[in-house]
């Protein structure tokens, strides 16, 4: 390499530059240092709506919502500063166009974390689908059930609970696909509540259940009528179908699912202003 670099007749190809990018921010705490159920419930709804104002007001699509990238902020140690959900890592986020889809240069590759990857883009196949915002709502629900089995918040020493049998196939590539089809048509899903932790009792039956429903009855729904739709108007209508199934996979709906309030985007009362406000 050292002659490469040295050698001025070298080809131009075999010199690729690159820039050092040093980035200083605050000091935030992985998802399962969360204090609480409650706490932890606070900050997943936070990067929720920082992913969806992301896609929506910036036109980028994170593309790898995993539980490594919600984070924590603790900008005060009292009641009057809360706790501030942080969505880290944008590496593999993309522009999207007007129908919400990366470039088809985005495609030549999956992106994601294994336990957290959409069903659709761990199916075995040549062509790999676009990675739709839907995808990444998906990946939050993954994160809700990979947090109900693994987070003990009584246990500062050893946090995280080894993971459950029946969850070890979701890091594996081989069998990863097959394990997200019977979450939701098979037996899986029972037999993963069975090793939920009890602290995560209630949020499973008011979250996590929920919507596993919402989930279960879109892809139902697709495979329904996939076939009928492209009959009718083709690949180009399927493509519009797998959006966001048919309207039952979006924003809105997640948020209806856990029975949350959207708080909206508004840009004249944020944390700067709660933080000044403590200054006060």
């Amino acid at each position: 390499m050292k002659g490469i670099l040295e050698d001025p007749n070298a080809p131009e190809k075999a010199i690729q530059g690159r820039d050092l990018h040093v980035l200083v921010s605050n000091l935030y705490a992985p998802l399962w240092e969360a204090k609480n159920v409650e706490e932890f419930k606070r900050v997943f709804l936070d990067c929720v709506e920082c992913h969806y104002h992301v896609f929506t007001s910036g036109r980028v699509i994170h593309r790898d919502i995993s539980q490594n990238n919600l984070m924590i902020w603790r900008p005060g140690q009292t009641d009057e500063i809360p706790t501030i959900g942080v969505l880290n890592d944008l590496d593999l986020g993309m522009e999207v166009n007007d129908k919400g889809e990366p470039p088809l240069s985005a495609n030549h590759h999956r992106t994601g974390t294994f336990p957290f990857m959409a069903r659709d883009l761990l199916k075995p196949k040549l062509d790999i689908p676009h990675h739709l915002y839907r995808h990444d709502l998906e990946s939050f629900f993954y994160i809700l059930i990979w947090a109900a089995t693994h987070y003990d918040f009584n246990n500062q020493v050893q946090p995280i609970k080894p993971t459950p049998k029946i969850l070890r196939f979701w890091a594996d590539e081989t069998h990863a696909y097959d394990h997200k089809v019977l979450l939701y048509y098979g037996d899986d899903f029972e037999a993963i509540q069975n090793s939920t932790l009890s602290a995560f009792n209630e949020m499973w039956a008011k979250w996590i259940k929920p919507l596993w429903v919402l989930f279960r009855s879109a892809f139902s729904y697709v495979n329904e009528c996939k076939e009928q739709i492209k009959a009718m108007e083709g690949q180009e209508g399927v493509d519009r179908l797998l959006i966001d199934c048919g309207g039952r996979i979006t924003f809105e709906k997640f948020m209806e699912a856990i029975g949350e309030t959207p708080r909206g985007l508004n840009p004249d009362f944020g944390v700067t202003e709660t933080l000044e406000s403590f200054d006060e």
